[in-house]
Protein backbone atom coordinates (compact mmCIF):
# COMPACT_ATOMS: atom_id res chain seq x y z
CA UNK A 1 0.00 0.00 0.00
CA UNK A 2 1.67 3.50 -0.92
CA UNK A 3 0.42 6.15 1.25
CA UNK A 4 1.62 10.12 0.93
CA UNK A 5 3.71 9.66 -2.37
CA UNK A 6 4.99 12.75 -4.31
CA UNK A 7 3.88 16.27 -3.67
CA UNK A 8 2.35 15.53 -0.03
CA UNK A 9 6.46 15.67 0.83
CA UNK A 10 6.37 18.98 -0.09
CA UNK A 11 3.99 19.46 2.50
CA UNK A 12 5.61 18.00 4.85
CA UNK A 13 8.93 19.66 4.24
CA UNK A 14 7.11 23.50 4.20
CA UNK A 15 5.96 22.76 8.07
CA UNK A 16 9.30 21.84 8.71
CA UNK A 17 10.15 24.81 7.42
CA UNK A 18 7.84 26.91 8.83
CA UNK A 19 9.54 25.54 12.21
CA UNK A 20 13.12 26.59 11.31
CA UNK A 21 11.80 30.19 10.22
CA UNK A 22 9.86 30.27 13.71
CA UNK A 23 12.88 29.30 15.51
CA UNK A 24 15.96 31.44 13.86
CA UNK A 25 13.43 34.30 14.21
CA UNK A 26 13.19 33.05 18.53
CA UNK A 27 17.11 32.95 18.36
CA UNK A 28 18.06 36.02 16.71
CA UNK A 29 15.27 38.25 18.90
CA UNK A 30 13.23 39.62 16.29
CA UNK A 31 9.99 38.75 18.28
CA UNK A 32 10.99 38.71 22.20
CA UNK A 33 7.78 37.23 23.31
CA UNK A 34 8.67 34.08 21.07
CA UNK A 35 11.64 32.78 24.15
CA UNK A 36 8.90 33.15 26.96
CA UNK A 37 6.59 31.04 24.74
CA UNK A 38 8.83 28.63 23.79
CA UNK A 39 10.64 28.27 26.78
CA UNK A 40 11.32 24.73 28.17
CA UNK A 41 13.65 22.67 30.46
CA UNK A 42 16.10 24.43 33.30
CA UNK A 43 14.90 27.99 32.67
CA UNK A 44 11.57 27.27 32.14
CA UNK A 45 10.13 26.87 36.12
CA UNK A 46 11.39 29.93 36.58
CA UNK A 47 8.56 31.55 34.37
CA UNK A 48 6.03 29.23 33.59
CA UNK A 49 3.50 28.71 36.36
CA UNK A 50 -0.52 28.19 36.00
CA UNK A 51 -3.23 26.26 36.31
CA UNK A 52 -3.03 24.94 32.59
CA UNK A 53 0.55 23.28 32.66
CA UNK A 54 1.65 19.94 32.23
CA UNK A 55 5.28 18.49 34.10
CA UNK A 56 7.43 17.85 32.05
CA UNK A 57 7.43 14.14 33.28
CA UNK A 58 3.87 14.35 32.10
CA UNK A 59 4.55 16.05 28.93
CA UNK A 60 7.37 14.48 27.94
CA UNK A 61 5.79 11.15 28.28
CA UNK A 62 2.77 11.59 26.09
CA UNK A 63 5.10 12.76 23.48
CA UNK A 64 6.92 9.26 23.24
CA UNK A 65 4.41 7.33 23.97
CA UNK A 66 1.81 9.18 21.06
CA UNK A 67 4.94 8.72 18.59
CA UNK A 68 5.41 5.24 20.08
CA UNK A 69 1.51 4.26 19.26
CA UNK A 70 1.65 6.07 15.50
CA UNK A 71 4.69 3.81 14.35
CA UNK A 72 3.02 1.09 15.77
CA UNK A 73 -0.31 1.56 14.34
CA UNK A 74 1.80 2.54 10.84
CA UNK A 75 3.52 -0.63 10.87
CA UNK A 76 0.44 -2.91 11.43
CA UNK A 77 -1.76 -1.30 8.96
CA UNK A 78 0.67 -0.70 6.17
CA UNK A 79 2.84 -3.21 4.45
CA UNK A 80 6.83 -2.42 4.17
CA UNK A 81 7.63 -1.49 0.43
CA UNK A 82 11.17 -2.74 0.84
CA UNK A 83 13.31 -3.59 3.37
CA UNK A 84 14.85 -0.50 4.26
CA UNK A 85 11.07 0.73 4.76
CA UNK A 86 10.82 -2.14 7.48
CA UNK A 87 14.05 -0.90 8.90
CA UNK A 88 13.14 2.82 8.97
CA UNK A 89 10.06 2.13 11.22
CA UNK A 90 11.56 -0.38 13.46
CA UNK A 91 14.38 1.53 13.96
CA UNK A 92 12.52 4.90 14.50
CA UNK A 93 10.30 2.62 16.86
CA UNK A 94 13.12 0.99 19.17
CA UNK A 95 14.41 4.97 19.23
CA UNK A 96 11.06 5.86 20.39
CA UNK A 97 10.56 3.08 22.96
CA UNK A 98 13.50 3.68 24.73
CA UNK A 99 12.81 7.46 25.26
CA UNK A 100 9.56 6.64 26.78
CA UNK A 101 11.18 4.09 28.68
CA UNK A 102 13.68 6.81 30.10
CA UNK A 103 10.75 8.77 30.61
CA UNK A 104 9.48 6.60 32.93
CA UNK A 105 12.03 4.73 35.05
CA UNK A 106 15.33 7.08 34.49
CA UNK A 107 14.72 10.64 34.21
CA UNK A 108 14.76 12.72 37.44
CA UNK A 109 12.73 15.68 35.51
CA UNK A 110 13.31 19.15 36.75
CA UNK A 111 10.52 21.28 38.30
CA UNK A 112 9.89 22.69 34.66
CA UNK A 113 6.33 22.74 33.66
CA UNK A 114 5.08 23.09 29.95
CA UNK A 115 2.21 24.70 29.56
CA UNK A 116 -0.54 23.13 27.41
CA UNK A 117 0.30 25.56 23.72
CA UNK A 118 4.09 23.90 24.55
CA UNK A 119 2.56 20.76 25.04
CA UNK A 120 0.69 21.10 21.75
CA UNK A 121 4.06 22.13 19.30
CA UNK A 122 5.29 18.76 21.15
CA UNK A 123 2.75 17.39 19.87
CA UNK A 124 2.82 18.11 16.47
CA UNK A 125 6.39 17.23 16.27
CA UNK A 126 5.80 13.54 17.04
CA UNK A 127 2.78 13.86 14.79
CA UNK A 128 4.80 15.44 11.91
CA UNK A 129 7.89 13.42 12.55
CA UNK A 130 5.21 10.10 11.91
CA UNK A 131 3.87 11.74 8.80
CA UNK A 132 7.28 12.24 7.35
CA UNK A 133 8.79 8.71 8.03
CA UNK A 134 5.29 7.70 5.81
CA UNK A 135 6.21 10.10 3.04
CA UNK A 136 9.53 8.47 2.85
CA UNK A 137 9.03 5.19 3.24
CA UNK A 138 6.62 5.10 0.82
CA UNK A 139 9.06 6.30 -1.96
CA UNK A 140 11.41 3.15 -1.51
CA UNK A 141 11.40 0.71 -3.84
CA UNK A 142 13.24 -2.48 -3.91
CA UNK A 143 15.39 -1.44 -6.97
CA UNK A 144 17.32 1.15 -4.40
CA UNK A 145 18.71 -1.39 -2.30
CA UNK A 146 20.74 -3.09 -5.57
CA UNK A 147 23.20 0.03 -5.69
CA UNK A 148 26.07 -0.34 -3.62
CA UNK A 149 26.60 3.19 -2.71
CA UNK A 150 23.17 2.95 -1.49
CA UNK A 151 24.15 0.20 1.13
CA UNK A 152 27.15 2.06 2.19
CA UNK A 153 25.19 4.57 2.84
CA UNK A 154 22.23 2.18 4.94
CA UNK A 155 25.25 0.71 6.92
CA UNK A 156 26.55 3.75 7.90
CA UNK A 157 22.91 4.95 8.46
CA UNK A 158 22.66 2.03 10.99
CA UNK A 159 25.61 2.58 12.76
CA UNK A 160 25.14 6.24 13.32
CA UNK A 161 22.05 5.51 14.49
CA UNK A 162 22.82 3.06 16.80
CA UNK A 163 26.05 5.29 18.24
CA UNK A 164 23.67 7.58 18.64
CA UNK A 165 20.95 5.84 20.90
CA UNK A 166 23.93 4.41 23.32
CA UNK A 167 25.66 7.99 23.82
CA UNK A 168 22.09 9.19 24.44
CA UNK A 169 21.11 6.48 26.92
CA UNK A 170 24.39 6.90 28.86
CA UNK A 171 24.15 10.23 29.12
CA UNK A 172 21.05 10.46 30.72
CA UNK A 173 22.12 7.52 32.87
CA UNK A 174 24.74 10.08 33.74
CA UNK A 175 22.43 13.13 34.63
CA UNK A 176 20.13 10.96 36.67
CA UNK A 177 22.84 9.75 38.87
CA UNK A 178 24.21 13.30 39.66
CA UNK A 179 24.59 14.11 43.03
CA UNK A 180 23.81 17.40 44.26
CA UNK A 181 27.03 19.92 44.68
CA UNK A 182 25.11 21.61 47.07
CA UNK A 183 21.77 20.89 48.29
CA UNK A 184 20.77 23.86 49.91
CA UNK A 185 21.61 26.27 46.86
CA UNK A 186 20.23 23.49 44.29
CA UNK A 187 19.54 19.89 43.74
CA UNK A 188 21.39 19.61 40.72
CA UNK A 189 24.98 18.33 39.72
CA UNK A 190 27.55 19.27 37.42
CA UNK A 191 28.38 16.28 34.54
CA UNK A 192 31.53 15.10 33.94
CA UNK A 193 33.28 12.70 31.87
CA UNK A 194 33.29 11.73 28.49
CA UNK A 195 31.66 13.69 26.18
CA UNK A 196 30.20 16.30 29.64
CA UNK A 197 34.13 17.34 29.14
CA UNK A 198 33.65 18.79 25.74
CA UNK A 199 29.99 19.59 25.57
CA UNK A 200 27.21 20.71 27.98
CA UNK A 201 24.56 18.28 26.04
CA UNK A 202 26.26 15.16 24.74
CA UNK A 203 22.45 13.56 24.53
CA UNK A 204 21.70 16.65 22.02
CA UNK A 205 24.06 15.94 19.77
CA UNK A 206 23.55 12.24 20.04
CA UNK A 207 19.65 13.07 19.30
CA UNK A 208 21.08 14.96 16.09
CA UNK A 209 23.14 11.68 14.74
CA UNK A 210 20.20 9.32 15.35
CA UNK A 211 18.12 11.66 12.81
CA UNK A 212 21.55 11.45 10.54
CA UNK A 213 21.33 8.35 10.71
CA UNK A 214 18.11 7.78 9.45
CA UNK A 215 18.35 10.60 7.15
CA UNK A 216 20.85 8.38 5.72
CA UNK A 217 18.64 5.72 5.19
CA UNK A 218 15.77 7.56 3.58
CA UNK A 219 15.80 7.82 -0.53
CA UNK A 220 17.11 10.37 -2.10
CA UNK A 221 15.17 13.40 -3.52
CA UNK A 222 13.27 13.43 -0.47
CA UNK A 223 13.46 17.08 1.17
CA UNK A 224 11.15 16.73 4.59
CA UNK A 225 13.81 14.74 6.67
CA UNK A 226 16.81 16.90 5.93
CA UNK A 227 14.92 19.89 7.10
CA UNK A 228 13.53 18.02 10.03
CA UNK A 229 17.13 17.39 10.61
CA UNK A 230 17.63 21.37 10.38
CA UNK A 231 15.05 22.30 13.04
CA UNK A 232 15.70 20.04 15.38
CA UNK A 233 19.62 21.41 15.15
CA UNK A 234 18.20 24.92 15.63
CA UNK A 235 15.97 23.59 18.15
CA UNK A 236 18.97 21.34 20.28
CA UNK A 237 21.13 24.02 19.60
CA UNK A 238 19.58 26.57 21.14
CA UNK A 239 18.52 24.86 24.01
CA UNK A 240 21.76 23.59 24.83
CA UNK A 241 23.46 27.49 24.84
CA UNK A 242 21.09 27.48 27.55
CA UNK A 243 21.84 25.43 29.05
CA UNK A 244 25.23 25.79 29.20
CA UNK A 245 24.71 29.35 30.19
CA UNK A 246 22.37 27.82 33.09
CA UNK A 247 25.18 25.94 34.40
CA UNK A 248 27.46 28.55 34.03
CA UNK A 249 25.35 30.90 36.06
CA UNK A 250 24.58 28.29 38.92
CA UNK A 251 28.07 26.98 39.65
CA UNK A 252 31.56 27.61 39.91
CA UNK A 253 33.68 28.28 36.97
CA UNK A 254 36.43 25.69 39.07
CA UNK A 255 33.49 22.61 39.11
CA UNK A 256 32.70 23.03 35.33
CA UNK A 257 35.37 21.95 32.22
CA UNK A 258 37.45 24.75 31.32
CA UNK A 259 36.83 24.59 27.24
CA UNK A 260 33.18 22.80 27.25
CA UNK A 261 31.00 24.03 24.19
CA UNK A 262 27.56 23.54 24.25
CA UNK A 263 26.40 21.13 21.95
CA UNK A 264 28.89 20.22 19.03
CA UNK A 265 32.74 20.24 20.47
CA UNK A 266 35.15 22.61 19.72
CA UNK A 267 32.64 24.74 17.73
CA UNK A 268 29.43 25.36 19.48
Amino acid sequence: MRLLDGPPDAFVSGLWFIGMVVWFVKLAGLLPFLDQVLRYGLRSHQSVQGRYTLTDKVAWTSFYLTGFLLNSLSCLILSPNSGRDAIVRALWGIHLARRLGECLFLHRFSQGRKTMFLWSLGMAYYVTAQLTILVEVSSMTSHEEKIRTRQLADGFGVALFVYGNIMQHQSHRALAHLEPVDSRRSKYGVPRGGWFEYIACPHYLAEILVYVGLGLLRPRGILSSWIQLGFVVMNLSDSALQTRAWYRMTFDAKLLPRNQKGIFPLVL
